[in-house]
């Protein structure tokens, strides 16, 4: 949502985004790139109330501030982010008045086994709610595969749909200063394979420390960075897991470092420094439907890629053009493909030169917003 909001603002358009993140210690209101956030999150003197309550609160408040917006058309386009009742609410009274609504969805849960009565009828809810919202929306911006958009073919047949991609900051990752990384890190010399983002098994982060043993075989100079924190509860799992230990079981720990969280400057140089950036996400339904970002972000860097074949990006990425295509979930074809690329200067020249092209032109947020803006005008003609 910051790249579309951005997106929009730098295309000429006055945005405000409005949330219920944040909190008592931060401003309510932000300007950032162009346009303005706005908080609703818990106000000061009622952060000791129940937390259900609070909730209660704070999409109280928004629901007030769209409805008092929405009859004074003090808007010409509002853009609904996720299956939320009271944007439901709002989106009604939109329709009866003739406002510009769009609803915008990245991603649906695969239904899971034994739920309670509880989860039932919360994911009941949140599918009236979705439904509903794609049928009171004159578009729905899709960020996902076309099972999202089959989901909305069926339930809202009605309603305009757009599909896109993860829109980046194409700019942002050019500019890294990779000698920096590298000194910092002391990983001159070495040939640096990298994964930046959330360390969890749905990214297979086990199937890539298996696979950089086998990489280290032919190419003993490599190094394994991993940037990023583990989820609490592996999604996959369903526990917490120790990926350093996974490492130790692999016999990869001496080719593998792990930093952490790092800062968005020090993420930019590290992908500047990288000679290959890897995406080994798993085949499994919750990769079936959300179209991920870190592609965006790698190819918007302009370094060569290795990802699993998944989530159809093989439908607007080409196999030995964009990136280098393995399959899920095989530890060898990962590293076979890693050290494809490790060995061949000019398919590394080739793939960093198509990477950096293709995110200008298909992942820029400043393209897919003004998309969305053109689509919406179309359809107001």
């Amino acid at each position: 949502m910051h790249m579309l909001a951005k997106g929009f603002a730098a295309n000429g358009n006055q945005v405000e985004v409005v949330t219920t993140y944040g909190d008592d210690q931060n401003k309510r209101e932000v300007d950032i790139d162009n346009f303005q956030a706005r908080s609703f999150a818990y106000l000061s003197g009622h952060v000791s109330d129940p937390r259900y309550l609070n909730k209660l609160k704070i999409h109280f408040m928004i629901l007030a501030n769209l409805l008092n917006r929405t009859i004074n058309g003090d808007y010409d386009l509002l853009l609904f982010y996720g299956p939320v009742l009271s944007f439901a609410l709002v989106a009604a009274v939109a329709a009866i008045i003739n406002r510009c609504c769009v609803y915008f969805m990245a991603d649906i849960q695969p239904k899971p086994a034994n739920m309670s009565l509880v989860t039932k009828l919360k994911r009941l809810l949140i599918n009236v709610v979705d439904i509903s919202l794609a049928n009171l929306s004159g578009l729905v911006v899709i960020l996902g595969t076309s099972k999202l958009v089959q989901r909305y073919a069926r339930f809202a047949p009605k309603s305009s749909r757009l599909q896109i991609l993860a829109p980046a900051d194409t700019g942002m990752f050019v500019g890294g200063n990779g000698l920096r990384f590298k000194e910092k890190f002391n990983l001159e010399g070495k040939k640096i394979v990298t994964y930046c983002g959330t360390l969890d098994t749905l990214e297979g982060i086990d199937i890539l420390l298996a696979g950089i043993g086998i990489v280290a075989q032919k190419c003993p100079d490599v190094v394994l960075v991993i940037a990023g924190k583990a989820l609490d509860i592996d999604q996959v799992l369903g526990k917490k897991m120790d990926f350093q230990a996974f490492a130790q079981d692999f016999n990869a720990a001496s080719y593998t470092i792990f930093t952490g969280h790092l800062p968005m400057q020090d993420v930019v140089d590290l992908l500047n420094a990288s000679d290959v950036l890897v995406m080994p996400k798993i085949d499994h339904p919750l990769n079936h439907v959300a179209s991920p970002i870190k592609i965006a972000e790698y190819l918007a860097a302009g370094r060569p890629i290795v990802s699993s074949r998944i989530c159809e990006l093989d439908k607007h990425l080409k196999h030995m053009e964009h990136v280098i295509f393995c399959e899920p979930g095989s530890a060898k074809d990962l590293a076979d493909a890693i050290n494809l690329v490790l060995a061949d200067e000019t398919l590394q020249s080739k793939l960093s030169s198509n990477a950096s092209a293709i995110a200008k032109s298909l992942f820029d947020y400043r393209t897919i917003s003004r998309m969305i803006c053109e689509h919406v005008f179309l359809q107001r003609q």
